[in-house]
């Protein structure tokens, strides 16, 4: 044996505590007494929370914002098992144990997160890197049964659920089950939708979770079905899937060749070498995938549900970001009767899209970053509050398992500090004084609860800025950012105090639109058939819409509308001008003309610059 094949197999030796020196101070606890803390501060145990009509949390009739924390899937091993160190000795309980309903209490918790083992996947193991999770049954049970809300997420990034690493020759699941990953968008969703072995793996976790907790006697609050999924899945079945939805969908191939201004000879040719080599294929099969995933969505609670009916379980998908990555919001959040927040709970215009599906229904962001002081932990629970969610998990309450594993790590504290920061129960990471923002968070929520904990805050907002899926799945497949002028115009009303809210383009439909007195279309190039006859309804029944920077010439794969049609303008190419000083309406700014204008019947021109319109109104109706 050579000295390189010793060092390999030194590295994999695993460390246990007896590996490392505790060095415990005599700190005081600076956590009060469970008996010390307020009740109006506590969650009531045993009590689930309701969900009251505007999407709000109740507790015992009172608006409650739910402060909790995930656990890792290897949690209530780890923290039995491996070191953490340097830690006041009056702390054992907060290190050295997990959480229970008392101590949960003393730090401000009022849920739980826990991920389910993945012990459904041992039989397609072959030299599995990893091991089956390890699950400590006294230290799981103590928060499981905690009485606390538990959340339950179903995560498959690769070291957990997602495990099935590929193809073994001569078993199953055959290669077709495992997603052929396109150029980009593809994220814990290792296996195909649209080949029968593939999908039955998705089928395995969902029954296997949900049949764990109902052997385990729990039953969770929420059911996050699947964490940061993006699906982009190039393989043969998924692109004979396709074919066949073009050939239901269009009839003939002529038909497609009109729509799409192509020449493919055959459905099959259509399903393409390069998903953006036609502007309307891109637009189609970004749609079918997005169609694909909310199918799965919705087959998950089905599953669930049959194992589960209680109809107080709650059901979400948490978005890998805002850019939807072939999850289309809209549509996968019929299936589901609690939103999610995007990984880290995203920004304050996220907050309003996720608003925008979220009537009746509670909002959760099951992945809270606090950072590592006690201003940060108190200030990120106090920003997802304010902005309107109903429930909060900090991510994430254990150690770093990986930095155990090998002898190659000479200070895994300091390992743990540099790779896994969001790791908490690590004291030179996050200082256990930080960890007492949590409660200042939650006296300062209990102190405004009834002003600003319900959904309904007694403020009907006017504004409204159009969310368009058309807008989003071109400028994907164009690679182009004319999308991005929905945060432009969001940002510019947002600090200009007018608190606006969002619409998806679906919701007109509805006539969701008519709650707002002003609806803003930022860089709406294209659209849906009918929208522009929503809008014009919209108008001429008293509302006002603005149309910044385009106005509805092409349809969702970009091709040229009729002219002449609602907003009854049209326009013949770029200016090309550069920004210059102009003033309107008693305000100065920059600006520069868009659009030459070749006919704007009936419009008053409000603002030239250079002599070109910039700024045009018409009165239509009401």
């Amino acid at each position: 044996m050579n000295t390189h094949t010793i060092l390999a197999l030194s590295v994999l030796l695993p460390l246990s505590a007896a590996d490392f020196e505790h060095t415990l101070t005599d700190a005081p606890d600076p956590f009060p007494a469970f008996d010390q803390v307020d009740r109006k501060l506590r969650m009531p145990r045993g009590r689930m929370p309701e969900t009251a009509p505007d999407g709000s949390l109740t507790v015992n009739g009172k608006p409650k914002f739910l402060i909790g924390m995930q656990y890792g899937h290897r949690a209530s091993h780890d923290i039995r098992n491996l070191p953490t160190g340097n830690y006041p000795r009056s702390l054992k309980w907060l290190y050295e144990k997990t959480l229970d309903y008392e101590t949960a209490q003393r730090i401000g918790f009022d849920a739980v997160g826990d991920m389910p083992p993945n012990h459904w996947i041992d039989e397609y193991r072959n030299k599995w890197p990893y091991q089956r999770t390890p699950r400590d049954p006294e230290f799981f049970s103590r928060y499981a049964r905690s009485g606390l809300p538990l959340f339950v997420d179903m995560t498959l990034m690769p070291s957990y659920q997602g495990g099935i690493a590929g193809h073994i020759p001569g078993k199953k699941p055959g290669k077709d089950a495992f997603t052929v990953p396109g150029p980009m968008n593809d994220h814990w969703m290792p296996w195909s939708l649209h080949d029968p072995e593939g999908r039955s793996l998705y089928r395995k976790m969902f029954r296997f979770s949900a049949e764990y907790y109902r052997n385990e006697k729990l039953k969770p609050f929420v059911y996050e079905l699947f964490n940061e999924p993006d699906y982009n899945d190039y393989g043969n079945p998924a692109r004979k899937e396709f074919a066949g939805a073009m050939r239901k969908r269009y009839g003939s191939i002529d038909r497609l060749n009109t729509a799409w201004h192509t020449t493919y000879s055959s459905f099959e040719s259509a399903a393409f070498r390069n998903e953006n080599e036609n502007p309307a294929l891109g637009v189609e099969w970004k749609r079918f995938m997005q169609q694909s995933f909310a199918g799965i969505v919705r087959e998950g609670v089905e599953i669930i549900r049959g194992i589960d009916p209680r109809p107080e379980a709650l059901f979400c998908v948490q978005p890998n970001n805002f850019r939807t990555s072939n999850n289309d919001l809209f549509l996968t959040n019929r299936y589901l009767n609690a939103v999610c927040g995007f990984t880290g709970g995203g920004d304050l215009m996220h907050s309003r899209v996720l608003r925008a599906l979220a009537d009746g229904k509670p909002m959760f962001e099951n992945e809270t970053y606090v950072g590592k002081t006690r201003n940060s932990m108190r200030g990120a629970f106090l920003t997802n509050w304010l902005r309107g969610f109903n429930s909060s998990l900090l991510f994430q309450w254990s150690t770093s398992y990986w930095a155990w594993h090998n002898k190659s790590v000479r200070d895994p504290l300091a390992y743990i500090t540099r790779t896994a920061p969001w790791c908490v129960l690590n004291p030179g990471n996050v200082p256990p004084e930080a960890i007492t923002g949590i409660m200042d968070a939650k006296k300062e929520i209990v102190l405004l609860n009834d002003l600003f904990t319900p959904r309904d805050r007694g403020i009907k907002p006017e504004i409204a800025l159009l969310y368009s899926n058309p807008v989003e799945r071109l400028s994907r497949t164009r690679k182009d950012n004319r999308h991005l002028e929905l945060e432009n115009c969001f940002y510019a009303l947002e600090y200009s105090w007018q608190n606006p809210e969002i619409i998806f383009e679906e919701q007109l439909a509805a006539n969701r639109q008519a709650r707002y007195r002003v609806l803003i279309a930022p860089g709406l190039f294209a659209s849906y058939p009918e929208t522009a006859t929503r809008l014009e309804q919209f108008v001429r029944n008293g509302g006002t819409l603005v149309l910044y920077r385009d106005h509805l010439q092409q349809n969702e794969y970009g091709f040229p509308v009729a002219p002449g049609r609602f907003p009854w303008i049209v326009t013949e190419g770029e200016t090309g001008q550069q920004a210059e000083p102009a003033r309107w309406n008693s305000v100065n700014f920059e600006a520069a003309p868009l659009y030459r204008i070749r006919s704007a019947a009936d419009y008053q021109t409000e603002l030239t610059i250079r002599g070109i319109p910039a700024i045009l109104t018409r009165k239509s109706g009401k």
